[in-house]
């Protein structure tokens, strides 16, 4: 007899068949929870010497699963979450750019708007003055605009002015000669640490309009207000709107490098007429209360700062150095201070070295993370950014790949001797192929996170 099978127990077995499937990935996830936690391995030295550090940190896998870890007390501790059903976490921190425009003067405007010659939905006209404006889009959205510099010409250069059908108006008059016309205006830093209520930004070299030195953001425009500036019936100069104040500018600068918030302290770093590198900490009314000489004939074109983060409140932390040619390092400093009461308690200024790791013929250096003092000043927290190296053989040919790490060391801070070192190890989920890369983000406020970006290489089906 001939028998007919019902779909509905076919669909049954199916789903019975996928409840099972989700309900083993489920559990494969949650058992592995504990395998994704951070860990310190590999460890040397005593781990009493953690005590008196503070280190936080995140590592985002794929599958939206997220490793916290911290130091604290002198101990490690991590744990996972699990959430595939949320969207990947932000990293809770906002980009920052600069936008530039050569304008005409407001007192040439009426002459160069007399002069102007309409082509369709442009006009153009000529003009002998201009002014740089320059525009700072900061972290949580808002910007400002003001004048850094003019320019007086030998020879007019051309103008246009756009028609902007949104606003039914005129944009502002923007140069329009070729490239290399004018001047290039100071290479301005990306760097807006924001101390005592204002963003704050280094204006690296003086203009006409700027004295070189550390400017405070006194008042910005939303995104929105600064978008709904309507257009002119008439073509008008570029304009600039919020306002900036100098907070510092140092006696003589040549050039001025970086500002370092530490505690009620800013940090100025910069060189003098003499090419010496100098560290001034300014208060909060912008008055020099101590200043420290870093390196003496440093080169001007190539000297840099990079700001570190130290999360530790009132510390600050940057690599200072130039280089000779593109590859060259001259030499490289890592000073890390610490204020306390209005007044520099501790200032750790030594040669430092990126650790590296050897690949076939190659050597990589990997980049310094974090570092930190202790409460003391004797021991210097660093994290640093090292490689492990893999090799395996696909068919017969040798194939090897770099995984970046995170290398924790305490070192004392009178000889540099290492006193304990372990790296910080974190695995992920699990997916197709096998391999990851692994880099470094950090916030707003100067919490370390080491980003884990799914880089999975997918072997060839032998079958195909």
């Amino acid at each position: 007899m001939k028998t007919t099978r019902k779909p509905g127990r076919s669909l049954a077995v199916l789903a019975l068949a996928a409840a099972a499937v989700l309900a083993a990935a489920a559990v494969f996830h949650y058992a592995g929870r504990g395998v994704l936690n951070a860990r310190l391995i590999e460890p040397q030295g005593d781990p009493a010497a953690l005590q008196g550090f503070t280190l936080q940190g995140r590592v985002e896998h794929s599958g939206n699963a997220r490793t916290t870890f911290a130091v604290q007390d002198g101990g490690f501790t991590s744990a996972t979450e699990l959430d595939t059903d949320a969207d990947p976490q932000s990293y809770g921190f906002g980009s920052v750019s600069w936008g530039t425009l050569w304008t005409v003067l407001p007192q040439d405007l009426d002459a160069v708007n007399a002069a102007a010659e309409s082509s369709g939905d442009t006009l153009y006209s000529q003009a002998s003055r201009l002014v740089r404006i320059c525009t700072l889009n900061l972290p949580d959205g808002s910007c400002v605009a003001f004048p850094g510099m003019t320019c007086e010409l030998d020879e007019p250069v051309q103008v246009a002015a756009y028609w902007d059908e949104l606003r039914g108006g005129w944009q502002a008059w923007r140069d329009a000669a070729d490239p290399g016309a004018l001047p290039d205006g100071p290479q301005l830093s990306f760097e807006t640490p924001r101390w005592q209520g204002h963003y704050c930004f280094v204006w690296p070299q003086s203009t006409d309009r700027m004295t070189a030195g550390v400017y405070r953001v006194d008042q910005a425009l939303s995104a929105a207000e600064a978008d709904a500036q309507d257009g002119s019936q008439t073509p008008a100069a570029g304009g600039s709107y919020g306002a900036v104040s100098c907070l510092y500018a140092p006696p003589e600068a040549a050039r001025v490098l970086a500002c370092l918030p530490a505690g009620d302290l800013m940090g100025v770093l910069y060189l003098d007429a003499e090419n010496t590198m100098l560290l001034d900490f300014v208060s909060q009314d912008g008055r020099c209360v101590e200043q420290y000489p870093l390196a003496a004939q440093v080169d001007p074109s190539t000297a840099y700062a990079e700001r570190l983060p130290c999360q530790r409140e009132g510390q600050a932390a940057f690599l200072a150095g130039c280089m000779a040619g593109e590859e060259v390092q001259l030499w490289k400093h890592l000073v890390v201070v610490q204020v306390e009461n209005g007044r520099v308690s501790r200032l750790y200024n030594e040669a430092y070295a990126p650790a590296r790791t050897a690949l076939g013929n190659e050597s990589f250096g990997g980049d310094l993370c974090l570092a930190q003092l202790d409460g003391t000043g004797d021991r210097l927290l660093l994290v640093e950014e090292a490689y492990d190296v893999w090799r395996w053989t696909v068919r017969g040919y040798e194939e090897r790949a770099m995984t970046k790490n995170c290398y924790l060391t305490v070192q004392d801070t009178a000889e540099g001797k290492m006193l304990y070192s372990a790296k910080i190890k974190t695995d992920q989920l699990s997916g197709w192929g096998w391999g990851s890369m692994h880099g470094h983000v950090y916030n707003a406020l100067d919490a370390l996170h080491t980003l884990s970006a799914s880089s999975y290489i997918d072997f060839p089906d032998l079958a195909e």
